[in-house]
C-alpha cells in the first residue's frame, strides 16, 4: 500500500478494466465485534478539503488533544435487554461515548431504528423510517431521506415528535494523510447533513429543538474501517417560533493514530506493503505478517470472498500468495494466524488486480 493509488487507477483506466471511483458496497457496512480507538484533535483550522477523484487530503498538521474515544460495533445480543426488546429487528449497534445508535440492515438500505443515552431515548417512526444510507453508495449520487420519530428526554413530562432529513453523498476518492506519517489509500470521503426538529406542545407553548449535524467521514472502500471523522453540530431551542437562548455548537475531529483496529476476537494490523501493486501477475507478497498464515482471503468491494489455495511465509515478516482467479478490481486481503497456537491475529492489506 506504499505505492500511490493514483498510479493504479491510471493503469486501470488505460486497460479499461475498472471505473475510477469504486462504489461503497456491503463490505463497508459496520461489522459487529469491532472496537477502534480514535484520537481527538483540535478543530481549529480543520476543513474537510476538496472533493473529486485522485484527491490527497492532508491532515498531518492535526493537533492532538491527548485523549481517545472508542467506537464500538456490537451485536444485538450485546445490547441491554431493554434495547433488545425495543428493537427486535436490529442487525448491529454503534456505541460512542454514552450514545448507542441501533441499526437494521435491509435489502437495499441501512435503517436507523433508534438511540439511547444516559438521559434520552429516540425511536424512528414506522410510517416514515430513517434510511441512513443505501447498501451500495455510488460516487456523486446523493442519498436523500425524510423521516419521523419520537424523542424522549428521561424524566420529561412527555415525548417530542421528531421530523428530519438526511442528505448524504460520496464525493471524494483518494489518499488520506494523518499525523505520525500515517497514510491510507483507497479512501472514500462521504459528506452528510442531517437536520431534525423535535416538537412538543406544552400548554400554550410550542417548544422546538432544532438540530443541524454535518459530518465528513473518510473511510476504506474495501472494509468497514473509518479512518477519520469531522463532526459539527448546532442545537437551538425555540419557543413559539422564536429562538430562546444561545445556539449550542459542538465540533469534533476523530482520527486513527496508529493505522490499526481491534476486534473482540482478533488483533488486526494494517500491512505496510503489498507488491507488485497493481498487478496482472499470478502472485503477490504481503509484508507485515510475522506469523505462519493459515488462511488468506480476498474480499471484493461488494463483499464477495475468494480464498487463496497456495501461500507460504517468507522469512519472518512476509507472506507469498498465489493469486486465485479474480476479476479486475480492488480487493482487501485478510491474512489470518492459527488461533489454536496463540492469540488470533489478522493482517489487512489491499491489492488492485488488472488484466
Amino acid at each position: 500500500m506504499t505505492r500511490s493509488i493514483l498510479f493504479a487507477f491510471a493503469f486501470l483506466m488505460a486497460s479499461a478494466a475498472l471505473v475510477a471511483q469504486p462504489n461503497l458496497g456491503d463490505v463497508t457496512i459496520p461489522t459487529p465485534t469491532k472496537s477502534i480507538d480514535y484520537q481527538t484533535a483540535s478543530t481549529v483550522g480543520v476543513d474537510p478539503g476538496p472533493s473529486g477523484d485522485g484527491v490527497e487530503w492532508d491532515f498531518t498538521a492535526l493537533v492532538s488533544l491527548n485523549n481517545s474515544v472508542a467506537r464500538r460495533i456490537v451485536t444485538p445480543q450485546q445490547l441491554s435487554l431493554e434495547l433488545q426488546e425495543r428493537f427486535p429487528t436490529a442487525t448491529y449497534a454503534v456505541v460512542i461515548d454514552s450514545i448507542t445508535n441501533v441499526y437494521e440492515k435491509q435489502d437495499a438500505t441501512v435503517r436507523w431504528l433508534g438511540s439511547q443515552t444516559s438521559s434520552t431515548q429516540a425511536m424512528a417512526g414506522v410510517a416514515d423510517p430513517y434510511d441512513v444510507r443505501p447498501i451500495e453508495i455510488v460516487f456523486n449520487q446523493p442519498h436523500v431521506d425524510a423521516f419521523k420519530g419520537t424523542f424522549t428526554p428521561l424524566g420529561a413530562p412527555g415525548s417530542f415528535d421528531r421530523t428530519g432529513s438526511i442528505n448524504l453523498v460520496y464525493d471524494g476518492f483518494g489518499t488520506l494523510r494523518l499525523p505520525n506519517n500515517i497514510r491510507f489509500e483507497n479512501v472514500a470521503r462521504v459528506l452528510s447533513n442531517e437536520s431534525s426538529v423535535d416538537s412538543l406542545q406544552a400548554g400554550p407553548n410550542l417548544i422546538e429543538i432544532r438540530t443541524n449535524d454535518n459530518r465528513a467521514v473518510y473511510q476504506s472502500i474495501i472494509s468497514d474501517t473509518i479512518y477519520m471523522m469531522i463532526v459539527s453540530r448546532a442545537i437551538t431551542r425555540f419557543v413559539n417560533g422564536l429562538p430562546e437562548g444561545e445556539t449550542v455548537r459542538e465540533e469534533r475531529v476523530l482520527y486513527l493514530d496508529d493505522g490499526s483496529s481491534t476486534s473482540v476476537d482478533e488483533e488486526v494490523i494494517e500491512s505496510t506493503s503489498t507488491y507488485p501493486n497493481p498487478t496482472s501477475g499470478s502472485s503477490i507478497t504481503i509484508e507485515g505478517t510475522n506469523f505462519e498464515p493459515v488462511s488468506v482471503d480476498f474480499v471484493g468491494i461488494q463483499g464477495q470472498t475468494t480464498q487463496a489455495m497456495s501461500f507460504m511465509m517468507l522469512g519472518n515478516n512476509a507472506t507469498w500468495v498465489q493469486l486465485p482467479d479474480l476479476a479486475p478490481g480492488i480487493y482487501q486481503i485478510q491474512v489470518r494466524s492459527d488461533c489454536s497456537a496463540g492469540p488470533c491475529r489478522r493482517v489487512d492489506a489491499s491489492v488492485v488486480i488488472v488484466r
